[in-house]
């Protein structure tokens, strides 16, 4: 009977034995239940935070296109005022000669006009 009662002491220290075990392997994957749903939270947030930088590289290079383009067409904007610039300085040109002209002619008149009256004058 000493015996019966050695292995049943036996027998119930390793139940208890197990059933430190078992609460510590529970304790243990509660830790790592906590640590992955942590995990899993750290995951969401940077999947959030790199579809916010996708979003915002695609809007800048959306902005970079039509700076670019807009660029392109102020370039040929002002290859256009260029060549305007450049037949209205060629009018300007013509008309200096125009008005030049215009003033020798007026200015021949006046001399023309001025000789008889020089010639009457000094016959007085």
């Amino acid at each position: 009977m000493f015996q019966i009662q050695l292995i049943n002491s036996q027998r119930a220290s390793l139940v208890l034995a197990t059933e430190g075990d078992f609460l510590a392997i529970s304790e243990s994957v509660s830790e790592v239940s906590t640590l992955t749903a942590k995990n899993t939270t750290s995951s969401v947030e940077q999947v959030k935070g790199i579809t916010q930088v996708n979003v915002a590289i695609s809007e800048i290079d959306v902005v970079t296109q039509q700076n670019a383009a807009n660029a392109e067409e102020s370039a040929a904007a002002a290859e256009e005022l260029n060549a305007q610039a450049e037949h209205m300085k060629d009018f300007v040109n013509e008309l200096v000669i125009l008005v030049n002209g215009l003033q020798r002619q007026k200015n021949k008149s006046e001399d023309a006009r001025m000789v008889p009256e020089q010639a009457c004058s000094s016959g007085e």
